[in-house]
């Protein structure tokens, strides 16, 4: 979910990115990024964050291990 203080022009951004597949003459698959009529930064700026948060380590994990030696963990 988004927060709820977020600048009017975020969702503008978040939309203004398209991207299109086409075929070269030898059949291969291209993927190209079009000039839209509006400003993309936040979305530059999201990716950029999920590659960032894509090199951290995974986050520690907790267990509740139930009874130990007649205790709850």
């Amino acid at each position: 979910t988004a927060p709820s203080d977020l600048p009017d022009e975020f969702f503008d951004h978040m939309t203004s990115l398209v991207r299109v597949v086409r075929l070269r003459r030898d059949g291969q698959p291209v993927a190209e990024y079009l000039d839209s009529a509006g400003a993309d930064h936040f979305a530059h700026a999201m990716n950029y964050c999920e590659l960032a948060a894509s090199l951290l380590p995974p986050p520690p994990r907790f267990e509740v291990l139930g009874p130990v030696d007649g205790r709850e963990a």
